[in-house]
């Protein structure tokens, strides 16, 4: 079994249809799709569509949250195999369209390798050089607007928006980037709460409850969870349950995080 875990140099390729180079940058699009929040089904999907695309035949594609399979035969009688280990996901649906517009592109057009590398490196060359400020504007706004919804003033919105950047950029950190997810939402979770504990007390939002449902709204896995009962009622049973499961331990690991400063500081 082959693995690859980097993309490869279209350069060293020699043939521009050499079918283990396209594979691998097949299965850089397909894991590309699932770190930016693509349900299991639709990465199968594009992998089984790719792959035909080039005309590979007896095409075996297995997918989960966290892990990638793809074997396929080429005319010549050689059986190629990749597999692709998925480490951490997020969520990212502008990228995700590109990554579809892609795919399109390539069944229709059929591109060689040269061609997919430069297009998917265009891809990812932009949306690493995207202002991080527009990555927070949503966070602030939506947690704001959330606390307001669920009944909380303009100063407890204040105090929203407060937390919520200091969510963002404590999510920024390389040490916090890279830690168990659920211990990362623990930790969020836990200064998100007494931070609005904090504030509240210095008067500068009233209602901490009110605050607290604002910044709780936005760690709370939806896309995640709604994923997952796509993947179950498309079939993929181990995926959806696999994701399920840790939607529901995102969940308690959200409960567990407010309620130590709610315990430590005295409650609300």
């Amino acid at each position: 079994m082959q693995s690859v875990t980097c993309r490869i140099n279209p350069k060293k390729a020699g043939d521009e249809y050499n079918s283990e180079y396209l594979l691998s940058l097949i299965l850089d699009i397909s894991e590309e799709m699932l770190t930016c929040g693509a349900e299991v089904n639709r990465v199968e999907d594009t992998l089984m569509r790719l792959c035909t695309a080039y005309q590979f035949q007896k095409i075996n594609v297995f997918a989960i949250t966290e892990f990638i399979f793809v074997s396929f035969l080429v005319p010549d009688g050689q059986i190629i195999t990749q597999t692709r280990r998925i480490y951490s996901y997020s969520n990212d649906l502008s990228h995700l369209e590109d990554l579809n517009t892609l795919s399109r592109y390539i069944c229709a057009s059929k591109p060689g390798v040269t061609d997919i590398h430069a297009r998917l490196e265009s891809l990812n060359h932009g949306n690493n050089h995207v202002h991080p400020i527009f990555d927070a504007v949503p966070l602030v706004i939506g947690s704001a607007a959330f606390t307001v919804f669920f009944g909380g003033n303009g100063f407890d919105a204040i105090a929203s928006a407060l937390i919520a950047s200091c969510v963002y950029l404590l999510g920024r950190r390389s040490t916090i980037q890279n830690m168990n997810r659920i211990a990362y939402t623990v930790i969020c979770s836990a200064m998100a709460g007494a931070l609005a504990l904090l504030l509240t007390r210095l008067h500068i939002g009233q209602h901490a409850d009110k605050v607290m449902i604002g910044n709780i709204m936005l760690l709370i896995p939806g896309m995640a969870l709604t994923n997952s009962i796509r993947d179950l009622l498309c079939g993929d049973i181990v995926a959806g349950l696999l994701r399920l499961v840790e939607s529901l331990l995102v969940a308690l690991a959200i409960a567990a995080g407010y309620s130590i400063p709610l315990i430590l500081l005295g409650g609300i």
